[in-house]
Protein backbone atom coordinates (compact mmCIF):
# COMPACT_ATOMS: atom_id res chain seq x y z
CA UNK A 1 0.00 0.00 0.00
CA UNK A 2 1.16 3.45 -0.34
CA UNK A 3 2.71 5.96 1.56
CA UNK A 4 1.88 9.67 1.43
CA UNK A 5 3.64 12.53 3.16
CA UNK A 6 2.05 15.57 3.75
CA UNK A 7 4.56 18.90 4.25
CA UNK A 8 1.85 21.93 4.97
CA UNK A 9 2.93 25.83 5.22
CA UNK A 10 2.98 27.19 8.92
CA UNK A 11 -0.47 26.33 10.64
CA UNK A 12 -1.28 26.96 13.99
CA UNK A 13 -1.67 23.18 14.96
CA UNK A 14 -0.63 19.90 12.91
CA UNK A 15 -4.07 19.69 10.96
CA UNK A 16 -4.82 23.85 11.23
CA UNK A 17 -8.55 23.02 11.89
CA UNK A 18 -8.72 24.98 15.12
CA UNK A 19 -9.23 28.21 16.46
CA UNK A 20 -12.89 30.06 16.05
CA UNK A 21 -12.22 30.21 12.04
CA UNK A 22 -11.23 27.06 10.31
CA UNK A 23 -10.43 27.06 6.66
CA UNK A 24 -13.32 24.40 5.48
CA UNK A 25 -10.65 23.42 2.64
CA UNK A 26 -8.68 22.36 5.68
CA UNK A 27 -11.25 20.29 7.41
CA UNK A 28 -12.49 18.15 4.50
CA UNK A 29 -8.74 17.59 3.73
CA UNK A 30 -8.03 16.09 7.11
CA UNK A 31 -11.15 14.03 6.61
CA UNK A 32 -9.74 13.02 3.26
CA UNK A 33 -6.37 11.85 4.96
CA UNK A 34 -8.46 10.22 7.78
CA UNK A 35 -10.24 8.00 5.16
CA UNK A 36 -6.51 7.44 3.24
CA UNK A 37 -5.80 5.92 6.98
CA UNK A 38 -8.97 3.60 6.93
CA UNK A 39 -8.00 2.12 3.35
CA UNK A 40 -4.88 0.87 4.95
CA UNK A 41 -2.28 4.06 3.21
CA UNK A 42 0.41 5.23 5.42
CA UNK A 43 -0.38 8.89 6.17
CA UNK A 44 2.52 11.44 7.60
CA UNK A 45 2.15 14.74 8.24
CA UNK A 46 4.35 17.56 8.81
CA UNK A 47 4.33 21.61 9.47
CA UNK A 48 6.56 23.75 9.18
CA UNK A 49 5.91 25.61 12.21
CA UNK A 50 6.46 22.87 14.55
CA UNK A 51 8.36 20.60 12.73
CA UNK A 52 10.87 22.50 10.40
CA UNK A 53 14.06 19.65 10.96
CA UNK A 54 11.57 17.01 8.77
CA UNK A 55 11.66 19.74 6.15
CA UNK A 56 15.77 19.63 6.37
CA UNK A 57 16.28 15.90 6.24
CA UNK A 58 13.89 15.38 2.81
CA UNK A 59 16.20 16.08 0.08
CA UNK A 60 13.27 16.65 -2.46
CA UNK A 61 11.57 19.06 -0.06
CA UNK A 62 14.42 21.26 0.27
CA UNK A 63 14.88 21.22 -2.94
CA UNK A 64 11.43 22.16 -3.68
CA UNK A 65 11.87 24.94 -1.25
CA UNK A 66 15.09 26.15 -2.34
CA UNK A 67 13.27 26.48 -6.15
CA UNK A 68 10.26 28.19 -5.43
CA UNK A 69 10.30 28.92 -1.74
CA UNK A 70 7.06 28.27 0.88
CA UNK A 71 5.04 29.06 -2.35
CA UNK A 72 5.23 25.36 -2.95
CA UNK A 73 3.82 24.34 0.31
CA UNK A 74 1.73 22.12 0.83
CA UNK A 75 3.86 19.44 -1.04
CA UNK A 76 2.70 16.44 -1.21
CA UNK A 77 4.23 13.11 -1.95
CA UNK A 78 3.59 9.36 -2.40
CA UNK A 79 6.23 6.48 -1.96
CA UNK A 80 9.32 9.45 -2.01
CA UNK A 81 7.87 11.37 -5.00
CA UNK A 82 5.49 14.69 -5.62
CA UNK A 83 2.43 14.42 -6.94
CA UNK A 84 1.60 17.64 -5.88
CA UNK A 85 2.29 21.35 -4.47
CA UNK A 86 0.85 24.56 -3.41
CA UNK A 87 -2.72 23.35 -2.81
CA UNK A 88 -4.60 20.68 -1.29
CA UNK A 89 -6.07 17.82 -3.54
CA UNK A 90 -9.51 16.73 -3.57
CA UNK A 91 -10.13 13.08 -2.33
CA UNK A 92 -10.44 11.90 -6.05
CA UNK A 93 -6.80 12.77 -6.49
CA UNK A 94 -5.53 11.59 -3.16
CA UNK A 95 -7.46 7.89 -4.57
CA UNK A 96 -5.95 8.38 -7.76
CA UNK A 97 -2.63 9.20 -6.60
CA UNK A 98 -2.53 6.07 -4.59
CA UNK A 99 -4.16 4.01 -6.76
CA UNK A 100 -7.20 3.74 -4.92
CA UNK A 101 -10.77 2.75 -6.42
CA UNK A 102 -13.23 4.76 -7.54
CA UNK A 103 -16.03 3.38 -5.30
CA UNK A 104 -14.01 2.99 -1.68
CA UNK A 105 -14.23 7.08 -1.86
CA UNK A 106 -18.45 6.58 -0.91
CA UNK A 107 -16.88 4.79 2.18
CA UNK A 108 -16.67 7.38 4.52
CA UNK A 109 -19.41 10.33 3.26
CA UNK A 110 -20.51 10.52 6.63
CA UNK A 111 -17.37 11.98 8.45
CA UNK A 112 -16.82 14.43 5.25
CA UNK A 113 -20.25 16.34 6.05
CA UNK A 114 -19.11 16.05 10.01
CA UNK A 115 -15.34 17.68 9.72
CA UNK A 116 -17.21 20.52 7.35
CA UNK A 117 -20.05 21.38 9.47
CA UNK A 118 -17.50 21.23 12.31
CA UNK A 119 -15.01 23.52 10.69
CA UNK A 120 -17.32 26.01 9.15
CA UNK A 121 -17.77 29.08 10.72
CA UNK A 122 -20.74 30.63 8.11
CA UNK A 123 -23.67 31.57 9.60
CA UNK A 124 -25.82 30.65 6.58
CA UNK A 125 -26.50 26.82 6.37
CA UNK A 126 -27.06 27.29 2.29
CA UNK A 127 -23.21 28.33 2.59
CA UNK A 128 -22.37 25.19 4.42
CA UNK A 129 -24.16 22.58 2.76
CA UNK A 130 -23.24 24.29 -0.94
CA UNK A 131 -19.80 23.59 0.21
CA UNK A 132 -20.00 19.94 0.84
CA UNK A 133 -21.98 19.40 -2.26
CA UNK A 134 -18.98 20.61 -4.16
CA UNK A 135 -16.94 17.94 -2.36
CA UNK A 136 -15.47 15.31 -5.51
CA UNK A 137 -17.27 12.42 -3.35
CA UNK A 138 -20.68 14.46 -3.78
CA UNK A 139 -22.84 12.69 -6.90
CA UNK A 140 -25.46 14.80 -7.87
CA UNK A 141 -28.66 12.83 -6.95
CA UNK A 142 -27.97 10.46 -4.53
CA UNK A 143 -29.36 9.48 -0.32
CA UNK A 144 -25.80 11.28 0.39
CA UNK A 145 -27.90 14.89 0.43
CA UNK A 146 -30.53 13.02 2.99
CA UNK A 147 -28.00 13.80 5.89
CA UNK A 148 -26.90 17.62 5.23
CA UNK A 149 -29.32 19.81 6.35
CA UNK A 150 -29.81 18.88 10.01
CA UNK A 151 -25.67 18.94 10.95
CA UNK A 152 -25.57 21.97 8.36
CA UNK A 153 -28.11 24.19 10.51
CA UNK A 154 -27.03 22.95 13.89
CA UNK A 155 -23.46 24.15 12.90
CA UNK A 156 -24.88 27.83 11.74
CA UNK A 157 -26.51 27.94 15.04
CA UNK A 158 -23.47 27.53 16.77
CA UNK A 159 -21.88 29.93 14.17
CA UNK A 160 -24.87 32.30 14.67
CA UNK A 161 -24.02 32.50 18.54
CA UNK A 162 -28.03 31.24 18.60
CA UNK A 163 -26.99 28.11 20.31
CA UNK A 164 -23.87 25.98 21.54
CA UNK A 165 -23.06 22.38 19.71
CA UNK A 166 -21.48 20.06 21.88
CA UNK A 167 -18.83 18.20 19.62
CA UNK A 168 -20.45 14.64 19.44
CA UNK A 169 -24.23 16.26 18.72
CA UNK A 170 -22.83 16.60 15.01
CA UNK A 171 -22.05 12.71 14.84
CA UNK A 172 -25.41 12.15 16.27
CA UNK A 173 -27.75 14.52 14.27
CA UNK A 174 -25.87 12.32 10.94
CA UNK A 175 -26.53 9.08 12.85
CA UNK A 176 -30.28 9.68 13.41
CA UNK A 177 -31.11 10.29 9.31
CA UNK A 178 -28.26 8.45 6.98
CA UNK A 179 -30.28 5.24 6.83
CA UNK A 180 -32.57 6.79 4.49
CA UNK A 181 -32.82 4.81 1.01
CA UNK A 182 -32.29 6.55 -2.47
CA UNK A 183 -35.82 7.08 -4.14
CA UNK A 184 -37.87 7.55 -1.11
CA UNK A 185 -39.57 10.30 -2.57
CA UNK A 186 -41.35 8.21 -5.47
CA UNK A 187 -41.67 5.38 -3.81
CA UNK A 188 -42.87 6.16 -0.51
CA UNK A 189 -43.73 9.87 -0.50
CA UNK A 190 -41.19 10.76 1.94
CA UNK A 191 -37.65 13.01 1.41
CA UNK A 192 -34.90 12.78 3.37
CA UNK A 193 -34.67 16.57 3.30
CA UNK A 194 -37.84 16.57 5.01
CA UNK A 195 -37.31 14.18 7.55
CA UNK A 196 -33.73 15.74 7.95
CA UNK A 197 -36.04 18.85 9.58
CA UNK A 198 -37.99 17.21 11.95
CA UNK A 199 -35.12 15.33 12.95
CA UNK A 200 -33.17 19.05 13.37
CA UNK A 201 -36.35 19.95 15.78
CA UNK A 202 -36.46 16.99 17.42
CA UNK A 203 -32.27 17.40 18.83
CA UNK A 204 -33.22 21.01 19.85
CA UNK A 205 -36.53 20.43 21.71
CA UNK A 206 -35.69 17.82 22.75
CA UNK A 207 -38.25 15.77 21.38
CA UNK A 208 -39.39 12.12 22.24
CA UNK A 209 -42.43 10.07 20.89
CA UNK A 210 -43.36 10.22 24.95
CA UNK A 211 -43.81 14.06 24.54
CA UNK A 212 -46.32 16.46 23.66
CA UNK A 213 -45.99 19.59 21.94
CA UNK A 214 -41.61 18.26 21.21
CA UNK A 215 -42.91 15.80 19.07
CA UNK A 216 -45.95 17.69 17.35
CA UNK A 217 -43.52 20.19 16.19
CA UNK A 218 -40.97 18.25 15.13
CA UNK A 219 -43.77 16.05 12.63
CA UNK A 220 -44.98 19.62 12.22
CA UNK A 221 -41.21 20.83 10.56
CA UNK A 222 -41.20 17.32 8.29
CA UNK A 223 -44.98 17.98 6.79
CA UNK A 224 -44.28 21.95 6.58
CA UNK A 225 -40.67 20.62 4.57
CA UNK A 226 -42.44 17.85 2.32
CA UNK A 227 -45.16 20.08 1.03
CA UNK A 228 -42.99 22.74 0.11
CA UNK A 229 -40.61 20.00 -2.04
CA UNK A 230 -44.29 18.33 -3.15
CA UNK A 231 -45.27 22.02 -4.66
CA UNK A 232 -42.12 22.49 -6.39
CA UNK A 233 -42.69 19.45 -8.51
CA UNK A 234 -40.99 16.96 -10.11
CA UNK A 235 -38.59 15.31 -11.20
CA UNK A 236 -36.63 15.00 -8.32
CA UNK A 237 -33.82 17.30 -7.90
CA UNK A 238 -32.06 16.82 -4.54
CA UNK A 239 -30.08 19.85 -4.52
CA UNK A 240 -33.90 21.46 -4.47
CA UNK A 241 -35.22 19.55 -1.93
CA UNK A 242 -32.26 20.20 0.37
CA UNK A 243 -32.36 24.80 -0.51
CA UNK A 244 -36.40 24.23 0.06
CA UNK A 245 -35.88 22.14 3.06
CA UNK A 246 -33.34 24.89 4.37
CA UNK A 247 -36.01 27.72 4.02
CA UNK A 248 -38.60 25.92 5.79
CA UNK A 249 -36.64 25.38 8.53
CA UNK A 250 -35.63 29.29 8.54
CA UNK A 251 -39.18 30.44 8.82
CA UNK A 252 -40.15 27.41 11.20
CA UNK A 253 -37.38 27.79 13.78
CA UNK A 254 -38.08 31.77 13.82
CA UNK A 255 -42.09 31.46 14.31
CA UNK A 256 -41.75 28.10 16.76
CA UNK A 257 -38.49 28.48 18.10
CA UNK A 258 -37.76 32.09 18.04
CA UNK A 259 -34.61 31.83 16.37
CA UNK A 260 -33.64 33.90 13.79
CA UNK A 261 -31.45 32.04 11.37
CA UNK A 262 -32.09 33.74 7.96
CA UNK A 263 -30.64 31.29 4.30
CA UNK A 264 -30.45 32.11 0.76
CA UNK A 265 -29.60 29.63 -0.90
CA UNK A 266 -28.34 29.65 -4.69
CA UNK A 267 -27.25 26.76 -6.79
CA UNK A 268 -23.91 26.58 -8.52
CA UNK A 269 -24.77 23.12 -10.08
CA UNK A 270 -26.97 23.71 -12.68
CA UNK A 271 -24.15 23.41 -15.37
CA UNK A 272 -23.08 19.72 -13.90
CA UNK A 273 -27.17 18.40 -13.52
CA UNK A 274 -28.11 16.81 -16.69
CA UNK A 275 -31.37 16.97 -15.05
CA UNK A 276 -32.06 20.75 -13.97
CA UNK A 277 -35.42 22.31 -13.97
CA UNK A 278 -33.60 25.43 -15.17
CA UNK A 279 -36.63 28.28 -14.94
CA UNK A 280 -38.89 25.79 -13.17
CA UNK A 281 -36.70 25.85 -10.41
CA UNK A 282 -36.21 29.34 -8.28
CA UNK A 283 -32.67 28.47 -7.70
CA UNK A 284 -31.55 28.22 -10.97
CA UNK A 285 -29.37 31.18 -11.74
CA UNK A 286 -28.56 30.13 -15.56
Amino acid sequence: MAKIEVYDPAMCCPTGVCGPVVDPVLACFAADLDWLKAQGVTVERFNLAQQPGMFAKSEIVKHALSENGTDCLPLILVDGRIVSRGAYPTRGELAEFCCLKPHEQLADWPQVVERVCEGSCETDPAAIVNLIMKHPMCIMHSPQHHILVTPAVLAALRNSGLRPLKPERLDWAIERTKGIPSGMCGMCGECGAAICVGALVSILTGATYEKDRERSLALQASAEALLAIAQAGGPRCCKQSVYLALETTSSFLKRELQLDLPVEPRCDFAARNEECKKERCKYYVG
